[in-house]
């Protein structure tokens, strides 16, 4: 869950992808600490292309100069070659399953996604 009020939806992709970057930063740490490889760039798919662009440097959004500190340090990871932000679409995104609503169809599509 946020503990930031966000101001737009890109906004709270944005913070969503951030925390989903450091969760994924800290385990690959914790990996390589126990001598197992990780395939790098680390895929982060976010289903808001705002946050996408934001985070590929491809757009300077005039309402997000407040989270400039989030978005430069999404592109230094990815600058790094740890990350790569990619853009899934939101019926593909299995993420939904924990976070919204879903009907019968898409529920069992994503679980046997995440069970297989």
């Amino acid at each position: 869950m946020q503990k930031i009020v966000a101001l737009s939806v890109t906004e709270a992709e944005t913070i969503a992808a951030v925390q989903c970057a450091q969760e994924m930063r800290l385990t690959y740490k914790i990996v390589t600490s126990m001598g197992l490889k990780v395939k790098l760039p680390m895929v982060l798919e976010v289903d808001n292309k705002g946050s996408v662009d934001l985070a590929n440097s491809w757009s300077h959004g005039g309402g997000t100069k407040h989270m400039q500190v989030r978005n430069y340090w999404l592109r230094e990871l990815k600058e790094k070659g740890l990350i790569r932000v990619n853009w899934i679409p939101g019926k593909d995104n299995v993420a939904d399953m924990l976070t919204k609503n879903l009907n019968e169809k898409d529920f069992k599509r994503h679980r046997k996604i995440l069970v297989s």
